[in-house]
């Protein structure tokens, strides 16, 4: 169970630590601002890499609600944008915020 939490928050850690390198990346770059084409836009940019990062960064106190948000925003993601659902690192996303559903559960069963 602590294998599976440290592996949870280290890869969470990792993925935050990327996150945040690319928007911040994309805010300063030579896209400039962040700009939308539409609601669906917006939608998705709140999903992925808001709600992402903020449920793995929730996850560090709270493994259960961080782990419901970060893999509940991913989710929310593939509804609004069905044609990611073909690239594997959206998939590889996920494992952080199942990883923290996981320790929760399986604490509890023990």
């Amino acid at each position: 169970m602590v294998m599976l939490r440290t592996l949870a928050r280290w890869s969470g850690g990792l993925l935050v630590a990327f996150l945040v390198f690319m928007l911040v990346g994309h805010v300063f770059g030579e896209e400039g601002a962040l700009t939308f084409s539409g609601t669906g836009d917006g939608l998705a940019f709140l999903c992925f890499p808001i709600g992402l990062a903020a449920g793995l960064a929730l996850a560090y106190w709270k493994p259960l609600p961080g782990g419901l948000l970060a893999t509940t925003s991913l989710m929310v993601l593939f509804i609004l944008r069905p044609d990611l659902m073909s690239q594997p690192m959206f998939w590889v996303f996920l494992v952080p915020g199942i990883l923290h559903i996981l320790g929760v559960v399986l604490s509890k069963r023990v």
